[in-house]
């Protein structure tokens, strides 16, 4: 597994549109809303099964209905495809919710 270089990186996340998560050095973020709290719970249930599937998991946070996500590989502390694999299927998972 390697990191993705600057430019690989912006194409990945362009092709997976993945630009509403936010490049910060060594890893992206985002933050979901959701109506209350339970809502964001079963997302970051069904979040969590994805993230144990793939065996690469977040580093989150959540305060009532917003959940704060960062994604990194720690093994290689950068960004791989397994970062934007995750990003693209937390996306997918959250359109369930709008």
């Amino acid at each position: 597994m390697k990191n993705l270089k600057e430019e690989e990186l912006k194409q990945e996340m362009s092709e997976r549109r993945l630009m509403d998560w936010e490049l910060k050095s060594n890893f992206i973020q985002k933050t979901f809303m959701f109506k209350d709290f339970k809502q964001a719970m079963n997302f970051m249930n069904k979040c969590a099964e994805v993230a144990e599937e793939l065996n690469h998991h977040p580093d989150w946070r959540n305060v009532y209905n917003q959940v704060d996500i960062s994604l990194n590989t720690h093994e290689t502390n950068g960004l791989t495809l397994n970062d934007m694999q995750l990003a693209e299927s937390f996306n997918e998972i959250f359109l369930n919710y709008k």
